[in-house]
């Protein structure tokens, strides 16, 4: 007779998207925008830079810079795009935009709730 688990099961891709632990869903378009434009022979650093542009909206819906980068390698490989492409190509720009992504999130300012943030707001309300 099986019994239930104690273990918590793993959740779906489906399941963190609707806990927020996934991109927008502008960000995936923008992800999908850069891979039309690549298919098509448009490798533009500035289209990938737009989608990596992603991680700063992630930062401040207060996503953690390790959790951002899970939900970007995740909305990556769940795009059907993606799978087109050769291996080795899909791999070398994952790196570049997680590079990029990696870059705008830090550039976005203090993460909403940490003490950080915290600490920047009572500076400025001192001043």
């Amino acid at each position: 007779m099986p019994h239930a688990s104690t273990e918590p099961r793993p959740r779906s891709w489906e399941e963190r998207h609707t806990a927020g632990e996934t991109l927008s869903r502008s960000s995936v378009r923008a992800l999908r925008q850069f891979l039309h434009a690549y298919r098509e022979g448009w490798v533009l650093e500035t289209r990938l830079a737009a989608a990596a542009r992603m991680a700063a909206d992630a930062r401040q819906r207060g996503l953690a810079a390790e959790r951002m980068l899970v939900a970007i390698k995740g909305a990556w490989s769940a795009l059907e795009e993606v799978h087109r492409l050769p291996l080795l190509e899909a791999g070398e720009l994952l790196s570049r935009l997680v590079a990029l992504s990696i870059r705008a999130y830090f550039a976005a300012g203090p993460v909403p709730g940490t003490r950080d943030s915290r600490a920047r707001a009572d500076a400025r309300a001192a001043a």
